[in-house]
């Protein structure tokens, strides 16, 4: 076997590698992009029912003083009746608003779980993209530096021709995937924001309310689609070279 047919055979079992690596990344990203919308969805529940509790608490509080200035008044008034009904009162309201209080925490405790998880489910993204980014690098600088007359010269007098060569392959790639990325999210986001449109001129608030939190869930995973692409223009590391 040749030099030229040994390198040949070389180039292919490490571009399979290469490959075999990004397909993984690709499922994994897709796995915790699923992740994160299960994530973003359930701290969204959990800050609305928050807020619920905490306006229940307020009320309850607010009820809770009203029925010991009563207390106080039937004591005062010497009813005993009257003063065994507010006191019961009272009571109920202390464990109603106890009860609130105790619910208030746990939203507050699990809302901060889901934080957390957030964050360390995005800097898993973001680690997984540049490491994918990288490997798309490598293996087109690797296949354009192969693909030349005189692969020892890849680096050489031909480095000007392999960085426009693999400016365009990655051009290309971009816009295929900005088009069946976030473009297409966007587009879909249009169409949503017709239908809850739709919704609200019926008077239909709970799906006009409904598609408008499809809609903020389309165009935040655009963004995130977005802010990869960026990325992709400027990966960490670039400067350094194929070394």
């Amino acid at each position: 076997m040749n030099a030229a047919a040994r390198l040949k055979e070389i180039q292919d079992k490490v571009n399979e590698s290469l490959q075999y690596s990004i397909d993984n990344l690709a499922a994994l990203m897709d796995e915790e992009s699923e992740r994160l919308f299960d994530i973003r969805t359930r701290r969204e529940a959990v800050r609305k029912e928050h807020e619920e509790v905490l306006a229940a608490a307020e009320k309850a509080e607010g009820e809770y003083r009203r029925a010991r200035q009563t207390l106080l008044s039937a004591a005062r008034s010497g009813d005993e009746a009257w003063e065994k009904e507010a006191y019961e009162r009272a009571m109920n309201l202390m464990k109603i608003r106890g009860a609130f209080e105790e619910r208030e925490k746990l939203l507050a405790a699990q809302a901060g779980e889901l934080d957390r998880e957030e964050r360390r489910t995005e800097r898993i993204l973001r680690r997984t993209r540049e490491m994918g980014n990288r490997f798309r690098v490598v293996l087109n600088l690797l296949n354009t530096s192969l693909d030349e007359e005189d692969p020892s010269s890849a680096f050489g007098l031909n480095g000007c021709g392999i960085g426009i060569r693999l400016a365009e392959r990655e051009s290309a790639s971009l816009a295929r995937d900005l088009h069946d990325g976030p473009i297409q999210k966007f587009s879909a986001a249009g169409l949503m924001i017709d239908l809850a449109a739709e919704y609200l001129s019926r008077g239909d608030f709970e799906r006009a309310k409904t598609e408008l939190a499809r809609t903020r869930s389309h165009i935040s995973d655009a963004m995130d689609e977005f802010r990869s692409f960026l990325f992709q223009l400027n990966p960490t590391g670039l400067k350094d070279g194929f070394e």
